[in-house]
């Protein structure tokens, strides 16, 4: 799925935005699978560019972001929630 978001946005910003790196940190609650998976070394949540969080009351599944300047500023992080991302 990112690969492929990857490859749109670069195509739709003609060739000039498509994402590096990628890291996607899986709760600490769940059980350890070094198969899978290793713990998170030097990434945290509270530096995360892009969350997978439930929706609000007001957004539903819609992705939204907690914006605090004006327009043309970065964003603190921008949500999307598990229905947005799973359902077409």
């Amino acid at each position: 799925m990112v690969t492929d978001a990857s490859a749109v946005l670069y195509t739709a910003t003609r060739k000039r935005a498509f994402f590096r790196d990628v890291n996607i940190l899986i709760p600490s609650s769940w059980t350890p699978n070094s198969n899978l998976y290793k713990r998170a070394t030097t990434q945290s949540y509270n530096q995360a560019n892009v969350i997978v969080a439930d929706g609000n009351y007001q957004k539903g599944d819609d992705p939204y972001t907690l914006h605090y300047g004006g327009c043309g500023q970065e964003g603190q992080y921008i949500i999307f929630t598990p229905g947005f991302l799973l359902n077409d």
